[in-house]
């Protein structure tokens, strides 16, 4: 079975450790799918989407953190859409659970919004960060 997401060069934000956690996020989604498409039950689907939910908070969280030490001037709108999305998909997570023989529409649906959601989100805002924590020789710690 191909990869809903495959990784691609482009998605690389140039900082090695952000990039396997990228890549990490990328593989949990193809999990996802992988677990939907095979219409595993919801308690399943459930399972790995709250493993996706807390990794991706973790990965927020040091991003979020590059973020504040670099003095990024758009953190707060980051840091809000990082929010907005963990609100969405826990919602999806609640929508998985009540389902009731739609598991595999409302799974898809989440799949979808998960894929467009990263993807956008590496290649436009984390390329941002990125950009300026280079500029900035940001040492982590």
């Amino acid at each position: 079975m191909a990869d809903a997401i495959p990784w691609k060069k482009e998605y690389s934000v140039n900082i090695q450790e952000l990039d396997e956690q990228h890549k990490l996020l990328i593989q949990m989604i193809n999990d996802l799918h992988g677990v939907i498409v095979k219409k595993h039950d919801p308690g399943t689907v459930c399972e790995v989407l709250a493993r996706l939910i807390h990794y991706t908070r973790t990965h927020f969280e040091e991003e979020e953190a590059l973020m504040r030490n670099s003095d990024f001037p758009g953190y707060e709108a980051h840091k809000a859409r990082h929010d907005q999305f963990i609100g969405e998909v826990e919602a999806l997570k609640r929508r998985a659970k009540m389902s009731h023989g739609s598991e595999q529409l409302v799974g898809m649906e989440m799949l979808f919004k998960l894929k467009d959601w990263l993807v956008d989100h590496i290649v436009v805002m984390d390329m941002d960060y990125s950009r300026h924590v280079q500029n900035r020789s940001v040492v982590r710690s």
